[in-house]
């Protein structure tokens, strides 16, 4: 008899990062939380944010709304853990607790944009002055560092871009949490 493989995620950390993936329909390929390579990986364009998990090499998104629906209703009754699963070909089954369940659309995760070719490489160097980011997105590497690092918090930043011709720090910023979690921001234009 074959094992069942399923994904288990802590449940307050799936929440925190589903927020992360797209939030409107109109660009599919990032409104999905991608599970694959043994990590989940969400963005939305402008931040992304990668976390360690094994996936039993099953690879498939699932759209933000559902995982936000599944997270909400989890709060609801007892259980830490979201479990998922593929059900066929189509749909994913997401389990809340024993016996309540979610049957979501099963996402394309070749549809998904290349992660690796967005990762800058980690640098050795100190930071540069001057970058500048949305701090709301301090918040939300907070929250999810706060619902992985089981009491452990830390953010190291491991890349930045250079400047460009403009004096304008013209890429991303790479940050990594104690548990390997990385975090992917777009610094921001136009501050001086």
């Amino acid at each position: 008899m074959q094992q069942r493989k399923v994904i288990c995620v802590p449940s307050l950390e799936l929440g925190a990062v589903a927020k992360w993936a797209y939030k409107e329909s109109d660009r599919p390929n990032i409104h999905m939380v991608l599970f694959r390579n043994d990590e989940y990986v969400a963005t939305d364009g402008h931040r992304m944010v990668r976390v360690p998990c094994k996936t039993h090499g099953l690879a498939f998104g699932v759209d933000r709304p559902h995982l936000l629906a599944c997270v909400a209703a989890q709060r609801a009754i007892p259980g830490t853990v979201i479990t998922l699963e593929p059900d066929g070909d189509t749909h994913v089954r997401i389990e809340i607790s024993p016996g309540l369940n979610l049957l979501a659309p099963r996402r394309d995760p070749d549809t998904y944009p290349p992660i690796e070719g967005a990762m800058p490489k980690i640098q050795t160097v100190s930071s540069p002055d001057g970058y500048c980011l949305n701090p709301n997105f301090l918040a939300d590497i907070a929250e999810v560092d706060a619902a992985n690092s089981q009491g452990n918090p830390g953010i190291q930043v491991l890349s930045w871009s250079p400047t460009d011709a403009d004096g304008m720090k013209s890429g991303v910023m790479l940050l990594r949490n104690r548990n390997g979690v990385r975090f992917l921001i777009m610094p921001m234009r136009g501050l001086g």
